[in-house]
């Protein structure tokens, strides 16, 4: 009986180190298949165009072109957030986890979204009366001042996912990391209008404009000069205002 008792008990510990085993592959396995998420939040311009300059110091000899918005002096914007996300391989990951940024050379898709909010016009101005998002769409060419830039009234959809729906457009968003935000969100916004930005033709962000009150075409029309007027691209050559452009 002991004899058996020991066999059992030799058979039960093969048996235990060979899941173990198994589990120790398998998590080797996935983590070597798997993506991780990596994303960053600034709340100015300047933040945001030394983040991308960080990242396209060392590149795969082709470097995207990035747009942004620099309403850092603007007295209008009562809150601003640039934001960033992509999915990294674990050799990335590595490199993001110890040094804390990515390079190009690492990941050349990024998602790039920024949201402004806009005071009204009152005696008692309300502080988020406007809200105004943009995401980038990721264009597969490089533009300069030179290419023709206009933001024009369009149907487009920032995207089709749940991230992106219209109780977004709808609501306050305190962040735009996607970390955590399946949370339900309580409409805040009642009215929604769409735009993009075109360059040669081709869209390069989606704009989705959120107002309390039905806005005028006047007041959207202001708001769409001053992205306008605050346009920057940042590529390789040189970072520029697009002011003036017809």
């Amino acid at each position: 009986m002991k004899n058996q008792n020991l066999k059992i008990n030799k058979t039960k510990l093969v048996a235990r180190l060979m899941i173990a085993v198994i589990l120790l592959v398998s998590a080797i396995s996935l983590t070597g298949c798997g993506q991780f998420e990596y994303e960053w939040e600034v709340n100015s311009h300047k933040e945001f165009v030394e983040k991308i300059e960080q990242y396209n110091s060392v590149h795969d000899l082709y470097v995207n072109t990035f747009i942004s918005f620099d309403l850092d002096d603007n007295e209008q914007v009562s809150k601003s957030l640039y934001s960033q996300f992509t999915m990294l391989f674990p050799r990335a990951n590595s490199f993001s986890q110890k040094n804390g940024y990515i390079y190009d050379i690492h990941e050349d898709a990024l998602s790039i979204r920024f949201l402004f909010y806009l005071r009204d016009d009152g005696e008692n101005p309300n502080e988020y009366a406007y809200k105004v998002k943009c995401n980038l769409v990721i264009a597969d060419f490089n533009f300069t001042k030179n290419n023709k830039i206009e933001i024009l009234s369009s149907e487009c959809e920032n995207a089709s996912s749940e991230f992106y729906s219209l109780k977004y457009d709808l609501a306050y968003e305190e962040s735009l990391k996607i970390h955590g935000s399946n949370e339900e969100k309580n409409a805040f916004y009642n009215y929604v209008y769409h735009y993009s930005i075109y360059v040669d033709g081709a869209e390069v962000c989606c704009i989705h404009i959120s107002s309390i009150d039905e806005a005028s075409e006047e007041k959207l029309n202001e708001i769409i000069q001053m992205l306008s007027d605050s346009l920057v691209v940042l590529n390789t050559e040189k970072n520029f205002i697009w002011r003036g452009k017809k």
